[in-house]
């Protein structure tokens, strides 16, 4: 069979199919796209392709437009299984959830302990983390992520639904394993270092491929989804007339790669939980979990699920805190960042922490906490200079900052700049937070009044644009893609 004719049998079935998007599950995504790819120039993706933004939610009507991870169910089960679902319960709600030195710990309200209530509000896909750069792949390998940014929607007394202002980051990897004929790493590049991750490149070429073709079919259809537009909710989904099939596309996309055994890091950011001796509102805390093999941690012999110390504290620490109404001590505990110095694997998560904290160089939001906007041009460099660097995913990520330094720097940097813009990725503006308890980076943001609030920061449009060009120059369906980073 020629190109011509597997684009014209491809075309004509695609037209034919009373439902594209059920043809394309039964045939198959990656398969049309990459026999597409072999036919024509495969045309480049879009933010939008890559990172899914969901419309957050008013009514029961719209509870239709979202994926629940209750029915998220890949080929071998649940995505996030009950057993993996009461982990995270039991780490968030214990002993690693309290903020040492405070009264503070994670609130989980009763309404969210059942996983039916928890719904995703962004996807984002990323050919490598902590990054793509030569440098940082050296040091800490290169995991190819799909991310799921999850938050709890339950019912208030009055049948209004009520968004919890709590979100969980599920982070599912995409590396070679001894099932697939390969080491499951590489030798750390330092002792006392974590093993370098070796990224899947088949499996994640195979996920760009469903893009590709998710794109194009919701691109092919009546009416048609644009997604070149400003990073911002997805097209498909904020119109009533294709949220339905682009929703159902998404959902089979992430049922057909996602896989509990996949599932390696959980991230939960939550307000405190209430209590009568605080006289200050509420705090957030972050706190990271991290899925170890057996054998790897004492507390987890048979591996499993563990809190994850923070890479830029103490070495101690394991939840950080941040409390905007505080007139002192607004981040507890005090990061000690390292996004300035020598690209290094060492951090404060490993068993031996490092670097030692007078040899770390870096940025972060705490001590500019209670700083007034910049009056001179001076000012301006500097606090653009901070901001610039905690946003750039290159210099910047989980194993050198803190929570809270990236998930506050955008509305920091607004304040700070008096708003002027200083970033130049294309996302939508009216989606950046405009409050200051608003420290999501890629999901909603319940206000006091009116609906929830999707909201893109500076951070996520960083890092989207940057996977993009690396996805569109190396990954597409073509027959020269290797989807590899420089060496």
């Amino acid at each position: 069979m020629n190109r011509a004719t597997v684009l014209c049998l491809t075309a004509a079935a695609l037209l034919v199919a009373s439902d594209p998007i059920s043809f394309l599950e039964r045939t198959g995504l990656q398969t049309i796209s990459a026999a597409l790819g072999q036919t024509l120039q495969v045309e480049p993706l879009s933010a939008n392709d890559i990172s899914w933004l969901f419309p957050a939610p008013a009514n029961n009507a719209d509870l239709a437009k979202l994926i629940s991870m209750r029915d998220l169910t890949a080929s071998d089960g649940p995505v996030w299984s009950e057993d993996v679902f009461h982990e995270f319960l039991t780490i968030a709600t214990g002993p690693a959830g309290s903020v040492e030195g405070t009264t503070h710990r994670v609130g989980l309200p009763a309404d969210v302990w059942t996983r039916d209530v928890w719904y995703i509000s962004g996807v984002r896909i990323d050919p490598g983390a902590p990054s793509v750069s030569p440098g940082l792949v050296r040091q800490f390998g290169r995991s190819p992520e799909i991310r799921l940014s999850v938050q709890p929607i339950a019912r208030a007394p009055d049948g209004r639904l009520k968004v919890y202002d709590i979100a969980v980051h599920l982070v599912f990897s995409f590396t070679m394993t001894k099932e697939n004929g390969d080491p499951d790493d590489e030798r750390p590049i330092q002792i006392g270092c974590f093993p370098r991750p070796k990224a899947n490149v088949e499996a994640f070429k195979a996920i760009v491929a469903d893009l590709v073709a998710l794109r194009d079919t919701l691109k092919n259809g009546q009416p048609s989804v644009t997604t070149t537009r400003p990073l911002g909710v997805h097209p498909g989904l904020s119109n009533a007339n294709t949220a339905t099939n682009t929703r159902d596309g998404m959902k089979a996309l992430l049922a057909r790669h996602l896989s509990s055994r996949r599932l390696t890091l959980m991230t939960v950011a939550a307000l405190s939980a209430p209590s009568a001796s605080d006289r200050q509102p509420r705090s957030w805390i972050f706190l990271p979990m991290l899925n170890v093999p057996p054998d790897f941690d004492p507390s987890k012999p048979s591996g499993g699920f563990v809190p994850m110390r923070g890479p830029a504290l103490d070495g101690h620490h394991f939840a950080q805190l941040f409390n905007a109404a505080a007139n002192q001590n607004m981040v507890v505990p005090v990061p000690y960042t390292n996004n300035r110095g020598r690209i290094t694997c060492k951090h404060a998560a490993l068993p031996i922490p490092g670097p030692p904290i007078d040899e770390r160089v870096g940025y972060a939001t705490a001590p500019l906490m209670n700083a007034a906007a910049a009056a001179t041009v001076d000012e301006r460099n500097k606090y653009l200079e901070v901001i610039s660097k905690l946003v750039d995913p290159d210099a910047s990520h989980i194993f050198n900052t803190d929570c809270v330094s990236c998930h506050t720097a955008t509305k920091l940097g607004i304040d700070l700049l008096k708003g002027n813009s200083h970033i130049g990725e294309d996302i939508d503006k009216s989606l950046l937070p405009d409050h200051i308890w608003n420290v999501r980076g890629f999901g909603w943001f319940p206000r006091t009044s009116g609906p929830a609030q999707p909201t893109v920061s500076h951070r996520v449009g960083k890092e989207t644009f940057t996977v993009l060009k690396f996805i569109n120059e190396r990954c597409l369906p073509r027959p020269q893609a290797v989807c590899m980073p420089d060496q």
